[in-house]
């Protein structure tokens, strides 16, 4: 999880870790306003969005009032199990014909929710954003919650899925 923006100043907008806020006042966060200057989104919804958000995220709820570690919230745990049936036919010479069927990642075959593979994507690789910096007043930066409405990992539907494989091999 971090800024999107430059908020320490290293000239790398996209690596910076965010401070997770134990309260409003700790958020920095301000009014959303239009070319007008009328509030479009008041500091205080955008606190009650981003708190929701956190309490929902196990890792982030352990993080209130601390910055999160590079690398420390993972994506779900990848399983899967597969299946290979084979029979194996040998000659009087020796000779041997082996059939065989797999079934990859069977777990899915039994139910579709179960052998997900999950990954994060190359867009979000540098990190996910949460909140985007705004500016810097009175010596305190100011920020704006995004409110993502995706997870920062996805699963692959196409490796999550049971695939099948035929086997034929003569052995001589």
């Amino acid at each position: 999880y971090i800024y999107n923006g430059d908020v320490n100043r290293d000239g790398s907008p996209t690596n910076d870790l965010i401070y997770v806020p134990k309260n409003f006042d700790e958020s920095g966060l301000v009014d959303v306003k239009n070319t007008a200057g009328e509030v479009t989104l008041s500091a205080a919804t955008q606190w009650a969005n981003l708190n929701n958000y956190i309490e929902k995220d196990a890792y982030l709820n352990s993080r209130k009032g601390t910055y999160v570690e590079r690398n420390g919230a993972h994506a779900p745990w990848n399983q899967q199990l597969d299946l290979r049936v084979m029979q194996q036919i040998v000659f009087k010479n020796g000779q041997k014909l082996q059939f065989s069927f797999d079934v990859i990642n069977l777990t899915n075959w039994i139910s579709k929710t179960w052998g997900r593979q999950y990954f994060v994507s190359n867009t979000t690789n540098a990190g996910y954003a949460l909140l985007s910096f705004v500016k810097v007043e009175n010596n305190k930066p100011q920020y704006r919650f995004d409110n993502p409405t995706v997870t920062p990992y996805q699963y692959d539907p196409i490796t999550s899925r049971a695939q099948g494989q035929i086997g034929v091999k003569y052995i001589f």
